[in-house]
């Protein structure tokens, strides 16, 4: 993790040259949650970087411990070395660069094969991170940024936002808890009310998301890595395994990290249940006792969390849609979502929706997304035309939910990668 020779000016214009080729090709871009990675070549050094800076509109993450992901990285020694090194920082945050890894195979097909014989090292990684502290543990976090203060302050007014990120597992639920209502407003705000009205959305989701968690007893929040679902590891050429986009890395319950992970992945059940089982097998012997019952009370969390997300992200993908590939598109996502809202309708009470139900109202609502959206219209005339599925009003249940997730890309060339 030791920085290479980039003076200010050197790094800042590598940089500019990664956002001008994203700005004149943006599929350059291997974009993450919170900031963009972009290829660039850095002719002084004659080798490929990757540029990496936030989405702009981005709020945030909550629970990240610092702001910092090298110092975070530089912390924890035992396993940096399955990261792309970061080369140069910038002091305020405003990007960073890295290694560009050659070749990795990622695995990141929804639903496809998953890669077994990386479930062992990603389960030792999670269990190893355990292990670490930083300066000062976990009551030396910094207080949220203010922009997500402010995003909180806006989006929830009724809720006055946590100003400084939390040291127990019952605080880490309540702001998670506020963060999921923020982003599930957020969605509203973005594509219209088919939320609730089509697919049956509560709405107030959180709740049911935290009604599994608040009643667990407490464990000590341990550093760990909230999004390594199969987009965001690989395989280097000679079988290492490579993580990236470490930009939740930070204090966290250790359970719920691995429940993301599991739901996020979209793994088959059967994979899923070998995935789980790597990590029992590695964890620490003090966290064996509530493993089963606290990562199914998180799993349960995550599937809302998920299906926010997914359906958000699957409405905007199809309005971009072209022609080209359209029903491909349609199908793979209608899978994808038919999986993840019925598995979230189950903890919330809502209606069991077939996959032609949502295969027709994906298609509409991405059509009227489209054409709302090119003729500068709002977001709530999306809703012209669409059925009603709602929701029960019920007490939040308990229980084990097996479910799919999140695709995302990596840095590195994305092979497919098999078993």
């Amino acid at each position: 993790m030791s920085a290479i020779d980039y003076e200010p000016a050197e790094a800042r214009k590598v940089v500019a040259e990664a956002r001008r080729l994203a700005a004149d090709d943006p599929a350059v871009v291997l974009a993450g949650d919170q900031n963009s990675n972009v290829p660039v070549w850095d002719a002084r050094r004659g080798m490929k970087v990757v540029a990496r800076f936030p989405i702009p509109g981005r709020s945030p993450l909550a629970m990240r411990t610092q702001r910092s992901e090298a110092a975070i990285l530089r912390a924890v020694p035992g396993v940096a070395h399955f990261f792309p090194q970061v080369l140069y920082e910038d002091p305020d945050g405003a990007f960073a660069i890295h290694t560009w890894e050659e070749d990795v195979l990622v695995g990141n097909v929804p639903g496809g094969p998953a890669p077994l014989r990386l479930f062992r090292p990603i389960a030792r990684v999670w269990a190893d991170l355990q292990s670490y502290q930083m300066g000062g543990g976990v009551q030396a976090r910094r207080d949220l940024p203010p922009e997500l203060i402010r995003n909180q302050e806006v989006r929830r007014p009724d809720r006055p936002p946590v100003r400084s990120a939390a040291t127990t597992q019952a605080a880490y639920i309540q702001l998670h808890r506020r963060e999921t209502a923020m982003r599930f407003d957020k969605a509203v705000v973005a594509t219209g009310d088919y939320l609730h009205t089509v697919f049956g959305f509560p709405a107030h989701p959180e709740r049911f998301a935290a009604g599994a968690v608040e009643e667990l007893e407490d464990v000590p929040l341990t550093i760990a890595i909230p999004d390594l679902h199969r987009g965001n590891y690989g395989r280097r050429p000679d079988g290492s395994l490579l993580l990236f986009d470490p930009e939740g890395i930070g204090y966290h319950p250790p359970m719920y990290a691995l429940a993301v992970a599991a739901v996020f992945g979209e793994y088959t059940d059967d994979d899923s249940a070998a995935f789980v089982a790597e990590h029992r097998a590695a964890a620490p012997a003090g966290l064996l006792p509530f493993f089963d019952r606290h990562f199914e009370a998180w799993e349960q969390f995550a599937t809302v969390q998920r299906a926010i997300g997914i359906t958000c992200g699957a409405v905007n993908q199809m309005a971009r849609k072209g022609r080209s590939g359209y029903d491909e598109a349609l199908e793979a996502w209608t899978g994808r979502l038919h999986r993840i809202v019925n598995a979230a309708g189950r903890i919330w009470g809502g209606p069991e929706l077939s996959p032609g139900f949502v295969r027709d109202h994906l298609d509409r609502a991405a059509q009227v997304h489209r054409r709302t959206q090119s003729l500068g219209g709002g977001p709530a005339a999306a809703l012209a035309g669409f059925g009603v599925a709602r929701a029960r009003s019920v007490t939040p249940p308990r229980g084990r939910t097996a479910v799919p997730g999140r695709q995302a890309t990596g840095m590195g060339r994305a092979l497919e990668l098999s078993k």
